[in-house]
């Protein structure tokens, strides 16, 4: 045996392993797999970090920059296939790093079958008229790179018998910035969430009352119960919608949520601000005419009816997503915590 060899094996005897596996064994596998498995992911994690932008900012960087972005993420998914798969094909002694390593490679061909599969489909030179296509590719992408990158290496060093222990060659930095991602994210989530329940006895008196009684009259509101909810609106669209965008413009957002969430941002204070207006124009109309026309007024009516019912079910919709929302977060940031325990010496 090599001296280093031996050397790397009387290391290793401090190294708990199962029954049955030798330091010697596990010099081997640690030579042979693990390690240049780990360093390629860690590789990859690098270069995509160098273009890790969030969703907002990929879909409104400048040509130059999408540039950068593209040809990082087509080399990370290169590396992937060329490099991180074939060493995941060798099997551990260590039960434990074996179902971690069996797992990583299942979700490493769905991966490369999927989405690396899509990046190697598109031309290295990307026409201007398929700017908005490959922004959408890249935003859809580059989660999924970094989701399979961040949950492999959680995976196989959480399984590694070394742990965090050898904190030179763990480096979990990368695990606190994601922490920190989801924090962030997890905190401006509860903030809306908590603001949206405290909207909802607002919205049962003076949304809710307003749209049963468009129901059931065809005479427009009066001036008072116009007022009330007028008041509910512009608070909507000033609480409600800066939380929005700011979640939207946070790294830590998943591209399926943010198109969601982004259009909350935009047609929340769009219903508010054509409803103020259809309310305005019907207030100058009264004052202007003792009695309005009968059809100008059943317009008016359904309009107002239409946009209120949109604007309801637009709040009754974001209550409903914002608890599986933070749940996603939460399961996000626990992973993180739980790869991250026992790292807090790692430098």
């Amino acid at each position: 045996m090599p001296a280093h060899d031996a050397e790397d094996v009387r290391l290793l005897e401090s190294v708990p392993l199962p029954d049955g596996v030798t330091p010697e064994q596990w010099a081997e596998e640690k030579s042979s797999w693990q390690n240049p498995r780990i360093r390629a992911l860690l590789g990859c994690s690098g270069l995509l970090e160098t273009v890790h932008e969030s969703n907002q900012a990929i879909l409104n960087c400048s040509p130059d920059r999408l540039v950068e972005i593209w040809a990082a993420v087509r080399q990370v998914a290169r590396l992937i296939g060329d490099e991180v798969m074939p060493l995941l094909d060798g099997a551990s002694v260590i039960p434990k790093l074996e179902e971690a390593r069996q797992r990583t490679r299942l979700a490493g061909g769905i991966l490369t079958a999927t989405v690396v599969d899509e990046i190697e489909r598109m031309p290295e030179q990307i026409e201007e008229s398929r700017s908005k296509e490959l922004r959408k590719l890249l935003c859809i992408s580059l989660g999924q790179l970094h989701d399979f990158l961040q949950d492999a290496f959680a995976d196989l060093m959480a399984s590694d018998p070394r742990s965090f222990h050898d904190s030179g060659y763990f480096l979990s930095r990368r695990f606190r910035r994601d922490v920190e991602e989801a924090e962030w994210l997890l905190a401006t989530v509860e903030s809306l969430s908590t603001r949206l329940e405290e909207f909802e006895g607002r919205r049962q008196r003076d949304l809710v009352a307003l749209l049963g009684h468009l129901d059931r009259c065809a005479a427009l509101p009066g001036v008072d119960v116009a007022a009330a909810t007028g008041d509910l609106l512009r608070d909507l669209v000033r609480e409600l919608t800066p939380r929005l965008k700011e979640a939207v413009a946070l790294r830590g957002i998943r591209f399926a949520e943010l198109e969601v969430v982004d259009r909350w941002a935009s047609d929340l204070p769009a219903h508010c601000h054509a409803t103020l207006e259809l309310f305005e124009v019907a207030a100058l109309a009264r004052s202007a005419a003792a009695e309005p026309a009968p059809d100008w007024e059943r317009a008016v009516h359904e309009r107002a009816r239409a946009l209120l019912g949109e604007l309801d079910g637009l709040l009754k919709d974001l209550r409903a997503f914002l608890p599986l929302w933070r749940q996603g977060i939460g399961n996000r940031r626990a992973l993180a915590f739980r790869r991250l325990e026992g790292g807090d010496d790692a430098g």
